[in-house]
């Protein structure tokens, strides 16, 4: 069924437009805060691991610095030589040497074994699984042979068994590294130095959440070398995968769904060898997170849904009432009653839309008063175009007699003025506003310019100017320079004794938007004209006097002709000088 009612379309509409970006704010919260948690656990947990990345890095840096002491010790020259002949006594000193640096250094309770190996088969074996370790279990592990060729670095084979007899150490993390003569500069020993798994593991301990979040040390092998977790990273053949590509990278993380609980892996590459540190966080409290979330944002599209929908009730009565005023005064309007009504104006869009209605009554009702005027004035200036008419027809069958009646007594100069005024008056008895070439307008005027000469006895001088003579073709209304003419010589040139000049020129020019126009000036050099008198000839509303005229249409009839029939970008505007000059000029469209 169409709905018919405003108010009704509105409620719809408002429900319909509002439903639409609730949900998809709703939506976009959700989705967007929701990525924002990720990003923040994700930042949190790239903070924490490059923490725990630091410390490791730290410890090794420290446990290399720990076998420092043997790679170039001076002590041990003599001592782990082939030719080495010194007493026992001697090598309790060393030992007692050995051994005060290993209770000086802060790794001593990491240290499960310590064992110093000479090429002369002399060792010492310090720590508490150094003397259940035998050399040659040492010497056949596949690593061995590559870190004692080491020329000055220490070697980290990873996680190895421990290779204690009996130890309460399952695993442990080596270092192997040869120990030089300071003066020949030539290998003469080495050092394995056994590293209980929690030389690293205390750093996870000492981190925050450390209930939450898992850390995991991996070595070059993919063997986890230290952690309290060991099984949990590698529960599916998908944890085992993503750790095998860890080492390929340098740092990075991926998520992996664990009994429906996705679990996030950071991992970080050091920078001292090719292990790995990685951070496991179960995501199960970005879930929950996620899951208030969700019931916060449905509250609250519930809640704008509901407030939404009075707010529509409420706007919607508030917007059509108006309306329904509005309507009213345009049903009035349509019957011809055109009063104001102040009910329906306003402040805000349909208040103002009352008052340009009300506006708009008033120029409909001025516009009506202005066309009756307009209609009585054009009456009326048609009766006078009748009346004009009568005298040019009768006078014109005068002067046809009176011609031949000076062609009989053979009066040559009466008969030319005569057939020249008769020419006048025939195009005069003719609709003036008839369009006719330049060309032909310039005829009429030479008629009235020839009479004018005789009057005046050649005083007035008259020139013509055209600068384009493809103007002479173009057409303009009738009658448009006579009058221009007429008004200079009784209203310029007569009152003033020496002025004797009239020139007319015709040009082209372009207006701002680069269109052609035809401009005529009409100068002469008479008495000139005030401001005032220019603005009271201009004024259609001014009575002007033509006692002077053939034609009695006069310089406002022409202004008001031009208008009438091209619009108001024409007309005339006048240009003087008083007891100098006056020059009227008309701008005319260019129509051929």
């Amino acid at each position: 069924m169409k709905i018919k009612k405003l108010k009704n379309r509105i409620i719809l509409y408002f429900i319909f437009v509002t439903i639409i970006p609730s949900m998809l704010i709703t939506f976009f919260y959700y989705y967007n805060t929701s990525n924002l948690y990720e990003e923040n656990i994700l930042e949190t947990a790239v903070t924490d691991l490059n923490y725990i990345k630091n410390n490791v890095e730290e410890r090794i840096t420290m446990a290399n610095q720990f076998t420092d002491w043997f790679y170039l010790n001076s002590n041990f020259n003599d001592l782990l030589s082939n030719n080495y002949l010194k007493t026992s006594k001697e090598d309790l000193e060393i030992y007692k040497q050995i051994n005060l640096h290993l209770n000086n250094s802060p790794l001593e309770n990491y240290v499960a074994s310590l064992i110093i190996v000479g090429d002369n088969g002399k060792s010492f074996k310090l720590a508490t699984d150094g003397s259940m370790i035998e050399i040659e279990d040492i010497k056949s592990q596949s690593w061995f042979e590559k870190g004692t060729k080491a020329d000055n670095s220490v070697y980290w084979p990873g996680l190895i068994e421990n290779p204690a007899l009996i130890s309460n150490y399952d695993n442990v993390i080596p270092v192997i590294r040869p120990i030089f003569d300071t003066t020949l500069y030539k290998k003469i020993g080495w050092v394995f130095v056994a590293f209980k798994e929690s030389l690293i593991t205390d750093i996870y301990n000492s981190s925050n959440n450390y209930e939450v979040k898992k850390y995991y040390t991996i070595d070059h092998h993919n063997n986890i070398l230290a952690s309290e977790h060991k099984n949990e990273i590698i529960e599916s053949h998908q944890s085992q995968t993503e750790v095998k590509n860890i080492l390929n990278q340098k740092y990075g993380y991926f998520k992996i769904e664990n009994e429906g609980i996705d679990t996030l892996y950071i991992h970080h590459k050091l920078d001292q060898n090719d292990w790995s540190v990685v951070e496991v966080l179960p995501m199960n409290v970005l879930a929950e997170q996620n899951k208030v979330l969700l019931h916060t944002s449905l509250i609250i599209f519930l809640i704008s849904l509901i407030l939404t929908s009075i707010l529509t009730v409420y706007l919607s009565s508030n917007l059509t009432e108006p309306l329904k005023k509005i309507i009213r005064q345009v049903n009035q309007i349509s019957l011809g009653v055109f009063d104001k009504n102040k009910h329906i104006e306003g402040q805000d869009e349909l208040g103002i839309l009352g008052s340009k209605i009300n506006t708009m009554t008033e120029s409909i009702k001025i516009l009506m008063d202005k066309m009756v005027e307009e209609e009585e004035e054009k009456r009326k200036f048609e009766l006078k175009a009748l009346q004009n008419q009568i005298n040019p027809h009768f006078l014109y069958n005068t002067l046809n007699s009176i011609k031949w009646m000076a062609a009989v007594h053979g009066a040559e100069g009466i008969k030319k003025m005569v057939v020249a005024l008769g020419r006048l008056l025939r195009n005069l008895s003719a609709d003036t506003n008839k369009e006719i070439t330049l060309q032909e307008e310039l005829d009429i005027l030479d008629d009235y310019i020839y009479i004018q000469d005789i009057r005046y006895s050649g005083k007035i001088k008259f020139k013509k100017e055209i600068k384009d003579s493809d103007l002479l073709k173009a057409k303009i209304i009738k009658f448009i320079l006579q009058p221009l003419v007429e008004n200079a010589i009784f209203h310029g040139i007569e009152p003033k004794e020496e002025a004797d000049l009239i020139k007319i020129r015709a040009e082209k020019i372009f207006n701002l938007e680069d269109k052609p126009r035809m401009k005529i000036t009409v100068f002469d050099n008479g008495i000139g004209m005030s401001k005032e008198e220019i603005a009271k000839i201009l004024n259609k509303n001014e009575e002007v006097e033509h006692k002077h005229g053939l034609n009695g249409i006069g310089i406002q009839n022409v202004q008001e002709r031009i208008k009438m029939n091209y619009g108001n970008e024409f007309g005339l505007k006048i240009n003087s000088k008083e007891e100098e000059f006056t020059e009227v000029i008309a701008i005319l469209p260019i129509n051929f």
